[in-house]
């Protein structure tokens, strides 16, 4: 007899069978009859999990019968003829009271095994056979649907769901009688229960009252009167109103009035600013911000990253475009020992109107970061194109060759000093023409012609010159020094003394109308109710008598006035509205559609490929109308005109496209249009753009366009000629541009 252990457990079938079981079934183990037999090569059977349990517990595997080594893999085999007639042994079902008997393999199929609920969270175990009842009748876990709202849940959650469902009906807690879903409970109450209390219509009169919905109609009859009293204080707080409207109109006018008569040599002026500050870079020097540094280094010496780049960055406003690079390990000769730096030039948005070749001197700075600022010592190198470099010219592919320094700092230098700080290097690049101290600038004030040294530039705009810009102590207004005096005589927020002599000192100028107007007793005024009828005068300081007598007239004058007071804030609400669109129209940025390969464009044109060109959509203001440009490059033929004919000109055309803001919108559109094509010439003093205007007289116009429709349209037909196009500085690059700027007519007049 073969032993394992006392502590292993039978793996063989432990049934009652109807008769015995041949002793070669039985597992040399555990004695019982085999389950999943297996056969070793020295012809013994075993239970599978006998067998293995028995071949762990030994160092060496062998045989439990006749300690003959086995291979696991090669000397161990399923033994199915033997596994088949044992499962065809009949044996009599374990279950209590079960009189069933049958083969081993169908023992899972009888009714009287206990097995456990299938239903999420029920811990029961039945019979089979009842099994189907019970999952389906008497479970408390079994799922069941809420006839008012269809979600499901556990039979034993009934009761709790019962008091939370969304679609269950309630009775109103107003008491009314009605029966709703408790989820529109609410919307009942605040809508239609006459039992909730609800403020009087009136309330926005001053009527604090609250009432039942079901009284509300006795309500209104009742107090009537008083309802009529408050709409009578009502329309005095309206007058009043209606005065502050007003002024904000005639102030809006004035402001309207200003900026018109500004805007049309504010592009004059702005042009002169930038020709004064040509050779004043108002940008910073751009800084880059070296992360995990010594890593890079690390990573560098192993040649996976060997090169670090910086993000692109224009050397001041509308100047060249750039990139750092730097090599953490160094190059050639510098490798393990010093950090090359590089800087290249990219392609950029303003090289049309650029100089090149690049000659200005470059600096490059590693920044110490020592916390003692007068500690610090920035490692500072230098360097001047020279005319013949090519990696300076103008890039004609993505970026130039790279020009730096291959030994820019050493290692050992860096880990001395505190250039890096929680392992962040910090690089520093400049343009010369940023930060020479003695080279002379012209002053930026507008209408100086002084030029100083860059180093007395701040003293001298901020102190000396007599167009630096100072700001009012009164109304923060700002204005050359030079015209203080005459600022002080015109400010706003000057203090003066009222001219009715009523005592009063100190009112600013822009409340002193107000003061006399409004506040001041010696003013002869008008009656409050005038706007309605009332043509009587006095002084303000005799209002209170004149309103004591004069009550009953008063009374049934406020009736007729406040419909007609009503109608008039609303148009003078839509007026302003009308002059602050058109200000922000007046402000808004011009569009400029810039076309590339236009020598391909204009051989498409003239080979009748594609005879027109359209830009993408814009906007004439942020919440304006939606245009978009069409080019004809060899001009517009109409579908009449014979096929030989030939033009010497383009043609251009605006078309209004169906867009956000059409509703708000002023229509039929009639903006004056000047369209523009932009002389490209490297020197801004000799630039001779081409323009001309698209006019709308007081009855024409565009109409508003709708979806499905042809959009109306408008334009040039005789916009350039070819020969003024090629020959002049209107092509660079193969590209042109076009400028659009819009104002209307009359805004246009003021400001001629």
């Amino acid at each position: 007899m073969v032993e394992v252990g006392r502590d292993s457990l039978p793996s063989g079938y432990d049934f009652d069978f109807v008769s015995s079981v041949f002793d070669e079934y039985h597992c040399l183990i555990c004695h019982l009859p085999l389950r999943e037999p297996v056969l070793t090569r020295c012809g013994h059977r075993y239970c599978k999990n006998c067998l293995t349990e028995a071949i762990k517990r030994r160092q060496t595997p062998e045989c439990p019968a006749d300690r003959v080594t086995l291979d696991p893999e090669k000397d161990i085999f399923p033994d199915k003829a033997t596994e088949r007639n044992i499962l065809s042994c009949h044996v009599r079902c374990p279950s209590k009271g079960c009189e069933w008997t049958g083969e081993i393999r169908n023992l899972e199929n009888c009714g009287c095994k206990i097995i456990l609920c299938a239903n999420f969270h029920c811990k029961m175990s039945i019979e089979r056979r009842l099994m189907e009842d019970h999952m389906t009748n008497t479970c408390q876990w079994r799922l069941v649907y809420c006839t008012d709202c269809n979600e499901r849940f556990a039979k034993c959650d009934e009761d709790e769901h019962s008091l939370e469902c969304r679609r269950r009906p309630i009775d109103c807690t107003n008491g009314c009688g009605q029966i709703v879903p408790r989820e529109e409970i609410t919307a009942h109450k605040d809508v239609d229960c006459p039992e909730t209390l609800t403020s009087c219509q009136y309330d926005f009169l001053g009527c604090r009252t609250q009432i039942k919905r079901c009284e509300m109609k006795d309500h209104l009859e009742e107090k009537l009167r008083g309802h009529f009293e408050m709409s009578v204080d009502k329309l005095s707080g309206v007058q009043d109103e209606c005065r502050i409207l007003k002024r904000e109109l005639e102030q809006i006018k004035l402001n309207y009035f200003t900026v018109s008569s500004q805007l049309a040599s504010l592009e004059k002026e702005v042009f002169e600013v930038k020709l004064k500050h040509k050779d004043i870079e108002t940008s910073a020097p751009f800084i880059w911000k070296v992360t995990n540094f010594w890593e890079r280094v690390c990573k560098a010496k192993t040649d996976k990253e060997i090169r670090v780049e910086s993000d692109s960055f224009y050397v001041g406003p509308q100047g060249y475009k750039m990139k750092l690079a730097m090599y953490p390990n160094g190059t050639k000769e510098a490798r393990n020992a010093h950090i090359s730096l590089y800087i290249a030039l990219m392609k950029g948005r303003y090289d049309a109107i650029l100089p090149w070749p690049f000659k200005y001197k470059v600096t490059l700075t590693i920044v110490d970061q020592n916390p003692d600022l007068i500690k610090r010592q920035n490692f500072v190198k230098s360097f001047v194109p020279e005319p013949g470099w090519r990696s300076m010219q103008r890039p004609t592919s993505e970026e130039n060759e790279r020009r730096g320094f291959g030994r820019f700092f050493a290692h050992e230098k860096l880990r001395a000093g505190s250039y890096v700080l929680d392992d962040t290097l910090f690089i520093k690049f400049e343009k010369h023409g940023e930060s020479c101290s003695f080279q002379p600038v012209q002053c930026i004030n507008a209408g100086c012609q002084e030029k100083v040294i860059r180093k007395d530039f701040i003293e001298h705009m901020e102190n000396t010159c007599l167009w630096s810009i100072m700001q009012c102590a009164f109304c923060d207004h700002c204005f050359p020094k030079l015209e203080k005096k005459s600022h002080n005589d015109a400010c706003l927020r000057f203090p003066v003394e009222c001219s009715n002599k009523c005592g009063l000192k100190n009112i600013p100028r822009e409340e002193l109308e107000h003061h006399i107007e409004m506040v001041c007793p010696l003013t002869v005024i008008m009656c409050e109710y005038s706007a309605i009828g009332c043509p009587i005068k006095f002084q303000r300081r005799e209002s209170k008598a004149h309103l004591d007598a004069m009550k009953d007239l008063h009374l049934q004058l406020a009736c007729r006035g406040l419909v007609t007071m009503s109608k008039t804030i609303a148009e003078q609400a839509e007026k302003i509205s009308l002059l602050e669109e058109r200000m922000e129209r007046l402000q808004h940025s011009p569009f400029v559609w810039k076309i590339s390969n236009f020598s391909a464009v204009m051989e498409a044109a003239r080979t009748n490929q594609q005879r027109v060109i359209v830009s993408d959509s814009f906007y004439s203001s942020k919440n304006g109308y939606k245009l978009v440009l069409e080019l004809y490059p060899d001009g517009y033929l109409a579908e009449n005109n014979e096929e030989d004919e030939k033009v010497d000109f383009m043609s251009i055309y605006l078309r209004v496209l169906v867009g956000e803001y059409d509703g708000r919108l002023v229509w039929p559109f009639k903006y004056t249009v000047v369209i523009s094509l932009l002389d490209l010439n490297e020197f801004a003093k000799k630039r001779k753009h081409l323009s001309q205007e698209v006019q709308f007289s007081e009855t024409e116009g565009l109409p508003r366009p709708y979806q499905g429709t042809v959009e109306p349209a408008c334009g040039l037909w005789k916009f350039v000629l070819h020969s003024d196009l090629y020959s002049g500085s209107y092509i660079k690059d193969d590209t042109i541009f076009i400028k659009v700027v819009f104002s209307e007519q009359r805004e246009r007049l003021f400001s001629n």
